[in-house]
């Protein structure tokens, strides 16, 4: 029995303690719809006997509880169980029904019940706890805050809490949240580990959901589960995934401060490249076929922007980084599209307009000119000076980026591919690993053999390239001696 004297009510300092007490269950810091609006005992009304009460409970004289004998009766189960086993079942049962006519109540026992269950201080009794089953839901809310109880009852929950999470786009502190039930417990933090198997293995994959609870986990649970993801994802998948590929490259990446790229494994390591490769390609191809769409250009230039395209989708996983450069008037025309890119107004240098990407291969920095007469691609040796040049300035131009990469380009006259694949893996710059057709263009297909490239064009086909190459190497020396002059002219 409760001892009676110490929470009999006088007018100010007994009724402090009686606030303690309500206060007793719930979180370290309850919120305040967990104590009911009038909780303290009329004037007219003496604190009754913890069995008196229960003995209303078990009646079903729901009616002749008032709040604060609620309160005390949550308070005091545990000890009134131990010396009523054989009622401690029926009254736990009663009490949940009760609750489904009094809000706050059932509030404080869905909390009290997943504290329990978490075993943490302030929780209901076991008996409470152990008869959910006896509440009957009065709507949706209601249905998922047992459903979620009583799936904290298993030995195991946090898989369980992980799948319900998931399947109803939440993590699983936002699923706690939705429900008005505590956040901060651990099955909501363990049931973070297995998101990343359920993204994998699910046909509908929730990049949001995803992206939340790496924004929730532990240092060590999201390393785990960007391991998981770089292992279980092909780099061909993650094309489909942009912003989970950006978020990771955000933190994993090696050319970034503070990465943490070093705790990953070596095999999550060269997938992460494969990753960022064919993010770095996609941005390439989206910016191609935008601008194959919205500007109005020459066939000649259009196919030739197509073929590159194609082309360097042999390289897609290659790609360490991508810089995109465009001119103020692809800027006006692509509108909307650039609005979440990342992108560089070229400076007016009298060039004919182009855009420009710029590739990073690791040793190698590749330039490559879209369209004008040129329309070439530049290949420069990756060092310090020229990597803060190319990639973290504000001011390029289209005759600086001819003049600081003056020493080899490549043309994209006829049969230019034949000739630009050894161009590159004579300088280390290879295509993706394990491929064996190379796309020349939309149409056409060629066997790959890592070892000696691809086949060698005929006689007549170099014949005709030879013829076109006379005439862009005269029109690319010009465009270089231009260049030269106004850098110098405006260093």
């Amino acid at each position: 029995m409760i001892n009676i004297p110490k929470l009999q009510l006088s007018p100010v300092p007994e009724a402090n303690k009686l606030e303690k007490l309500a206060n007793l269950i719930g979180s370290k810091q309850p919120r305040s719809s967990l104590i009911p609006e009038n909780f303290r005992l009329p004037k007219n009304r003496r604190l009754r006997p913890v069995d008196e009460i229960f003995n209303d409970i078990e009646s079903g004289k729901f009616q002749n509880i008032i709040d604060i004998e609620w309160i005390v009766c949550l308070h005091e189960k545990e000890k009134w169980d131990q010396n009523n086993p054989r009622r401690e079942r029926f009254t736990a049962r009663n009490i949940w029904r009760a609750s489904q006519n009094l809000p706050w109540l059932k509030l404080r026992l869905f909390w009290g019940t997943a504290l329990y269950w978490s075993h943490q201080q302030n929780g209901v009794s076991r008996s409470i706890a152990e008869n959910i089953s006896a509440f009957t839901p009065q709507d949706y809310q209601d249905e998922l805050t047992r459903d979620i109880l009583i799936i904290l009852c298993n030995p195991q929950p946090e898989k369980e809490i992980a799948k319900l999470s998931y399947k109803r786009n939440l993590s699983p502190r936002q699923l706690f949240q939705a429900v008005d039930l505590p956040q901060e417990i651990d099955v909501s933090k363990n049931a973070l580990n297995f998101i990343a198997d359920l993204f994998l293995n699910n046909d509908n994959d929730n990049t949001d959901v995803l992206l939340a609870c790496l924004h929730e986990m532990s240092q060590q649970q999201e390393l785990e589960t960007v391991e998981k993801l770089l292992l279980g994802m092909p780099s061909s998948r993650s094309k489909n995934f942009s912003q989970l590929a950006d978020w990771i490259k955000g933190r994993y990446s090696p050319r970034i401060p503070k990465s943490r790229w070093h705790k990953l494994s070596g095999k999550a390591k060269e997938n992460l490249r494969k990753w960022i490769g064919m993010a770095n390609y996609e941005d390439f191809s989206q910016l191609v076929d935008r601008v194959l769409e919205q500007m109005d250009l020459h066939p000649t230039e259009s196919n030739r922007l197509r073929s590159r395209c194609t082309f360097w989708s042999n390289y897609s996983d290659r790609f360490e980084r991508i810089r995109i450069l465009l001119p103020q008037s692809t800027i006006n025309r692509l509108g909307s599209y650039l609005n979440d890119r990342d992108y560089l107004k070229l400076e007016d240098d009298g060039s004919q307009e182009t855009e420009v990407c710029i590739f990073d291969f690791e040793k190698w920095f590749v330039i490559e000119f879209f369209r004008g007469k040129g329309s070439e691609t530049r290949i420069v040796a990756n060092n310090h000076n020229l990597d803060d040049q190319l990639f973290e300035s504000k001011t390029l131009s289209v005759k600086r980026l001819r003049y600081w990469a003056d020493c080899e380009r490549h043309d994209h006259v006829y049969c230019w591919q034949s000739s630009c694949e050894p161009w590159l893996r004579h300088r280390g710059i290879l295509p993706n690993e394990g491929l064996t057709n190379f796309k020349i263009n939309d149409k056409r297909i060629e066997p790959y053999n890592p070892n000696i490239g691809l086949p060698a064009p005929e006689d007549e086909q170099l014949y005709d390239r030879d013829q076109q190459l006379q005439q862009w190497e005269q029109t690319i020396a010009q465009l270089e001696q231009e260049a030269k002059v106004y850098c110098l002219n405006n260093p």
